[in-house]
């Protein structure tokens, strides 16, 4: 593709993966786990409804399939 396709091809994937629909809003409560796969989804954090700490782990799963 060229450059002026691809913008617009991306921009209509991103329409569309953001449409209210297709997002999932958490609303937490205490002892909540929350895992996405990165490579699979879109993710931003809204701080707005926070109360308290929060612990994050990252945590990494590797294919030894092949080894």
């Amino acid at each position: 593709m060229d450059d002026d396709h691809t913008a617009q091809t991306v921009a209509a994937l991103l329409k569309h993966s953001t449409r209210d629909e297709n997002i999932y809003r958490h609303e937490w409560a205490p002892g909540d786990v929350v895992m996405w796969d990165n490579g699979a989804v879109l993710h931003k954090a809204d701080h707005s409804d926070v109360v308290g700490d929060r612990v994050l782990h990252r945590g990494m799963v590797a294919d030894y399939g092949n080894a």
